[in-house]
């Protein structure tokens, strides 16, 4: 980020933290929330007004036919910085019945209502605890709330995800002999 523009935000927020001057602990959760604030305000501001996933007024279906486009659809998402509302674009083939949302594919939004960066923050805390737990921990870690269930719900799918990538690492190999590349090397062995 640019200094000037570090330094005007530092400038313009300056008043709101200086209730806190002598005490760090405070000083640094005031900061914190406000941090949440401008997160989330910057990602709502940055999705509102655009043709999030209109691609035109047909796009082809899986059947073959054209998904007509029938309008934006809201979905509420929980992200890292708290709840935003994202309107995406909408189709409906009518003739097989599906419809899809161009936006929530190329932005990887599932079936969830947890953002990308949240979903995967939620896995790895629930890697060795309850689900209940997790969700404590999430909550005081990041400061949003999220509830055993859809902790549960984002791990399973999180789970499937990674199951199916073994499978068909497993099929690559049984058709080839070749396994697959990792996806990352280590910096130091």
């Amino acid at each position: 980020m640019r200094s000037d523009l570090m330094d005007q935000i530092v400038q313009l927020l300056g008043p709101e933290v200086q209730q806190f001057a002598g005490d760090l602990d405070g000083l640094e959760g005031g900061v914190e929330q406000l941090v949440r604030q401008v997160g989330r305000a910057v990602i709502q501001q940055a999705v509102e007004g655009r043709k999030n996933g209109y691609v035109g007024c047909f796009r082809r279906c899986r059947c073959g036919g054209r998904e007509r486009f029938k309008g934006y659809r809201p979905k509420t998402v929980l992200t890292v910085f708290g709840v935003v509302k994202v309107h995406r674009g909408y189709y409906h083939c009518d003739g097989c019945g599906a419809s899809s949302f161009p936006y929530d594919q190329a932005s990887g939004l599932s079936d969830g209502a947890l953002s990308n960066r949240l979903a995967s923050a939620v896995s790895l805390l629930s890697v060795d605890i309850s689900f209940e737990q997790a969700s404590a921990k999430v909550q005081r870690l990041l400061g949003v709330r999220v509830d055993d269930n859809t902790v549960a719900a984002t791990v399973e799918r999180a789970g499937a995800a990674v199951m199916a990538r073994q499978e068909q690492a497993i099929e690559q190999f049984q058709k080839t002999g070749q396994l697959a590349e990792p996806a990352a090397s280590p910096s130091r062995l």
